[in-house]
């Protein structure tokens, strides 16, 4: 019998994703039970060897989660005697591992590889995907475009964030090619966009898709595009094509394992402060940047569109 292991996970959608590495490795040796807001991330790993628990939290998107996906939960809890693990990270962790996966990993004294966040995505996700696409009847790849936001959860977007000008004068370099759909999870007064409207093509901003639609999606996408969080942790689980804009409190080597559908754009002074009011440097070359873009577009193998 495997000895059974307590793991109290991290809240956040992107940490999760990059907890499927950690998770896959103690499976390997213990029965897990994970404490997660996001079941649906960890729809091929469940079974007798891992079982989900709801955490405690107030953060509004993980508890509208828990609600959803509450008949995940395995019901009853660890035996008695059951070794506890917190997963978790520190700063100057990330900076030394050079990754949030490779600190991740090393506060938990496990050796992971990017690859083993990797996720697949169930036929009927991507069945429920395609039929919800082809309602716009899209005449142009797909492109997952995500809104700079800002929230009173976290403090931290702020300082996070590109500057809104310099991300959406990017993004309207190539924008015409694309079939756009924006997405956010939007509520005033507590989560609100600070980028200008774009104009896409779908707009979806008030939390409509759920995660298995949006993972699905973004495995149809010729490219996601968005800034450090979850969408872009949710790209490369999953393969899609990226570019990742970079503001301030920390840098895209961070989330760099070398990809090449990966194309991240970044201040000419990237900082890894991690702080909230350094008030970092976010100045892009843009001519750069916008001529680096184009070469990565270019040498994308963008998907058709979705029949009608």
């Amino acid at each position: 019998m495997r000895p059974s292991l307590y793991v109290r996970g991290m809240l956040g959608l992107g940490d999760n994703l990059h907890q499927r590495a950690l998770v896959r490795a103690w499976l390997e040796t213990h029965r897990v039970w994970l404490e997660t807001p996001w079941p649906c991330v960890y729809h091929d790993m469940r079974g007798p060897d891992l079982r989900l628990l709801p955490p405690r939290t107030r953060l509004r998107t993980q508890l509208a989660n828990v609600a959803r996906e509450q008949l995940s939960y395995s019901p009853g809890r660890p035996p008695v005697g059951t070794i506890r693990q917190r997963i978790w990270y520190t700063h100057e962790g990330i900076r030394t591992a050079g990754s949030f996966l490779g600190a991740m990993a090393a506060e938990s004294d496990l050796v992971v590889a990017p690859e083993d966040i990797r996720m697949p995505i169930p036929s009927d996700w991507t069945d429920c995907a395609r039929q919800w696409l082809a309602r716009y009847r899209p005449d142009r790849p797909l492109l997952l475009y995500r809104p700079l936001v800002e929230r009173t959860e976290w403090a931290g977007c702020h300082a996070r964030n590109p500057d809104p000008d310099a991300y959406v004068r990017l993004l309207n370099r190539i924008r015409d090619r694309f079939f756009v759909v924006s997405v956010a999870d939007l509520v005033p007064g507590v989560e609100w966009a600070v980028t200008p409207d774009i104009g896409a093509d779908v707009t979806c901003h008030r939390g409509e898709l759920s995660f298995e639609l949006l993972a699905a999606l973004a495995t149809m996408a010729s490219l996601v595009w968005c800034s450090p969080g979850f969408m872009l942790v949710l790209a490369q689980a999953v393969g899609a094509p990226l570019v990742g804009v970079f503001g301030g409190h920390e840098s895209a080597r961070l989330y760099h394992h070398r990809w090449s559908n990966n194309h991240f754009i970044e201040p000419a002074r990237p900082c890894e402060c991690f702080s909230k009011e350094h008030g970092c440097d976010k100045r892009i070359d843009l001519p750069v940047a916008e001529r680096r873009l184009e070469e990565f577009v270019n040498g994308l193998t963008c998907r058709p569109p979705i029949a009608a």
